[in-house]
């Protein structure tokens, strides 16, 4: 009795989407292999474009659009430019001017769609994982609105979107992608991001500039700020900063703000203070480039106002319950210690009688967050590490200033106390600090955490216990996973025990 051989059809040409993407198509009927394994739509009919080599008059409109891969084995995106068709400026073949923006908006529209179609989990896994990582700790977008999106149809949303739109869905996709697997890509050398900073700044020449971009160039500078890169960091957010002040987006706002349990957050509001924040983020993170503050800290005149402001604050995050409260808690905070993170051992010499003024109000401050810590743990879990990381700090810089006053016994038991403190945060640290689930954790927090104990370390390296050090090395080695700047900390750590040693 014979066995009944399968027949398998095939097709006479590769699929549209491999062909579009210069991929190998096995020409399964009614679908191939690529195309069922993301459950998109097989078409075997002629590629929408037609072959460079056909290229005729009639078509000379029509731009080529980039083609998207993840890269093997660790799945990078890699993005290649086609040859692009009637450049911005020329006559195309229906006889119209292009202009340079409704040329980089075609482009960013088909970027995105390019983006969409080399993921394996399509527009729906781009949002869930931004939501479940930045989203977190960085609430600058509704959630609510990504997650509707995400219910409808991804075709019938996207077309939906705007250009701005599209590089702002590119650059959630950027910051929430963590680092290259096999750390065989550099952060800084990534298409995807090269790509959409370009864009970002193209866009900028644009006589009206929507929210949408301004969200954009956040997170390519929380992006940067994460992977290191520190210059091309604070250049985008001095992108931000000028662009939000033209929109009327500045202190003045914030200063506006009401509390109260049904208050919905201003996106303009949660924008400005994602920049303040990132604004201290870069001056704490930064190992060797220290740079001037973009949002100058509150004067020194409204110093008892701005306490009482936080205070207010935290009292709403904790009544409410509210991500926002939690998110604008932190930004003033932010606000006050500003001048305090920029007192990092390499700065330039600061009057004696500044240090003396900006250590009482940091000390000040720090003192009403514990009181306020002691009568109910804090919801904003950005706000003491942040802090104790500015006393670190100002105090770390009064001991090295020469002068006598700060050279006491009773300053060095301080600074050795903030020593003590930075250590408590990460002996105390939860679990998955290292492991996997430390992208859920605030870009803040790790910095706070690290770049200060770092700075301690040199001073009280002889005092500090090898199983510290080992643990400090351990949740570095975790940062490094999911962001670059765990990798200057490592080499920096590792600068500190070879100089110890030697002496």
């Amino acid at each position: 009795m014979s066995t009944a051989i399968p027949l398998l059809l095939k097709s006479q040409r590769a699929c549209t989407f491999c062909r579009e993407r210069k991929q190998s198509c096995d020409k399964s009927l009614p679908k191939c292999s690529r195309c069922d394994l993301k459950k998109r739509r097989c078409d075997y009919s002629l590629n929408k474009f037609s072959p460079r080599s056909e290229t005729t008059s009639h078509n000379l409109h029509q731009v080529w659009g980039p083609i998207v891969t993840p890269r093997e084995p660790c799945g990078c995106l890699e993005i290649e430019e086609e040859r692009e068709i009637g450049l911005p400026g020329r006559c195309s073949g229906l006889g119209k001017e292009r202009s340079t923006a409704q040329f980089h908006g075609e482009y960013v529209t088909r970027l995105f769609r390019s983006v969409i179609d080399a993921e394996f989990d399509g527009f729906r896994g781009i949002v869930d994982r931004y939501l479940h990582t930045i989203q977190r700790w960085l609430p600058i977008l509704s959630r609510e609105a990504l997650e509707h999106a995400v219910k409808k149809p991804q075709d019938q949303y996207v077309s939906y979107l705007d250009a701005h739109a599209c590089l702002l869905f590119l650059s959630m996709r950027l910051v929430s992608q963590g680092r290259c697997p096999s750390f065989l890509h550099d952060a800084g050398q990534s298409s995807l991001y090269l790509t959409a900073r370009s864009l970002f700044v193209r866009f900028q020449d644009e006589k009206q500039w929507p929210l949408s971009l301004l969200q954009a160039g956040i997170l390519i500078a929380t992006y940067e700020c994460g992977h290191g890169l520190a210059r091309q960091s604070y250049l985008t957010l001095s992108s931000c900063v000028a662009m939000a002040r033209l929109m009327r987006i500045d202190q003045d706002l914030a200063s506006q703000l009401n509390v109260g349990p049904e208050d919905a957050p201003d996106p303009k509001l949660l924008c400005w203070s994602a920049i303040v924040i990132i604004d201290r983020l870069i001056a704490l993170a930064s190992v060797d480039d220290i740079f001037p503050l973009l949002v100058p800290p509150p004067p020194d005149s409204s110093f008892e106002a701005s306490l009482e402001c936080l205070q207010t604050r935290l009292a709403a995050a904790k009544k409410y319950e509210k991500n926002h409260w939690s998110f604008e808690s932190t930004a003033a905070a932010a606000e006050m210690i500003g001048e305090a993170l920029t007192f990092a051992p390499n700065c330039s010499r600061v009057p004696t009688h500044r240090l003396d003024l900006v250590k009482s109000r940091t000390d000040t401050l720090v003192a009403a967050l514990l009181e306020i810590s002691q009568i109910a743990p804090l919801l904003t879990c950005e706000v003491a590490p942040l802090s104790i990381s500015a006393v670190a700090a100002v105090r770390l810089r009064c001991a090295m200033s020469g002068d006598e006053r700060f050279i006491s016994s009773r300053a060095t038991e301080e600074l050795r106390s903030t020593f003590k403190m930075k250590l408590d945060e990460i002996r105390m640290g939860p679990d998955y600090v290292t492991g996997p689930g430390i992208n859920r954790i605030s870009l803040l927090v790790l910095c706070s955490m690290f770049r200060s104990v770092l700075h301690l370390i040199r001073y009280f390296y002889h005092e500090s216990l090898e199983t510290d050090l080992r643990r400090i090395k351990s949740c570095l080695l975790a940062l490094r996973e999911h962001w670059s700047l765990g990798d200057l900390y490592l080499k920096e750590l590792d600068e500190i025990v070879a100089l110890s040693k030697q002496h």
